[in-house]
């Protein structure tokens, strides 16, 4: 019995023995660890001052941190992530040359590729638009971005809409200016490639007879086109402008820049 005794209190000194020479292995270890961690913690903290055009230390680089010029070197978000607010609308026949508008505009922000658009216009598919576009696919499956437009406008567009120059053409003023120059630009913007001279003449061309004989001639810019336009409505037309005055009222410097 004391023998046995004897022997297990051996073999907890032998245990505790062990123990004691692993933890002073570890303490060593840590210690080594430590070491290394500093020399890292003092090569960073140099880079970082030197990347700021700062040798003195810890205080500057807290500084730093916080400035202006430091955030726009260290923040390079993705493309998407900046614009998250403008999204792909979802497309269900109707509308479709309001949709092709907004669509270039969240491609353009975005940067899609032309390659890629026709992947993200599926996508917004909806309603019975999706069963035309799964079938157009099968037809062309090797269908461009430039195809697609022409092939939307065909299908749901109006009856003239799937040719650009000739719904810009039959796109005059037949009520209110500003309606018309709502529509004029959701058209105008439809075309690829246009000169402003272009833009001005087929302005110009849609205006009402009675405003368009006014309009003085060598006007090269648009934003005077509409300038012209928007003084020559309201000298003609006082008490339609004097029904609602509170419209103005709420943006006197936008009204004042139209102003001669």
């Amino acid at each position: 019995m004391g023998a046995a005794l004897k022997n297990q209190v051996e073999e907890m000194e032998n245990d505790v023995e062990y123990l004691q020479g692993r933890i002073a292995e570890i303490r060593a270890n840590q210690a080594v660890l430590d070491v290394k961690v500093r020399a890292i913690l003092a090569k960073l903290s140099i880079s970082e001052a030197s990347f700021n055009g700062n040798d003195s230390g810890g205080e500057n680089l807290r500084e730093h941190k916080t400035s202006p010029p430091q955030l726009f070197k260290k923040i390079d978000l993705p493309t998407y992530d900046r614009f998250k607010k403008i999204d792909l609308p979802t497309f269900d026949r109707f509308n479709a040359e309001a949709w092709l508008i907004q669509a270039e505009q969240f491609f353009l922000v975005h940067e899609i590729p032309v390659t890629n658009r026709v992947k993200y216009a599926l996508g917004a598919m909806s309603g019975p638009a999706v069963a035309w576009m799964l079938l157009l696919l099968r037809l062309h499956p090797q269908l461009t971005w430039q195809q697609f437009t022409q092939e939307i406008l065909v299908r749901f567009g109006n009856v003239s809409a799937f040719n650009e120059y000739e719904a810009l053409k039959n796109t005059t003023q037949t009520g209110s200016l500003e309606q018309y120059i709502s529509a004029f630009e959701s058209n105008m913007a439809r075309l690829k490639v246009f000169s402003e001279a272009e833009c001005v003449g087929y302005f110009l061309a849609g205006l009402k007879k009675s405003l368009r004989a006014q309009m003085y001639p060598m006007i090269n810019k648009y934003s005077v086109a509409i300038k012209e336009a928007r003084k020559l409505d309201r000298a003609t037309q006082p008490n339609v402008y004097a029904s609602y005055p509170n419209v103005y009222a709420s943006y006197p410097n936008v009204y004042a820049s139209y102003q001669m």
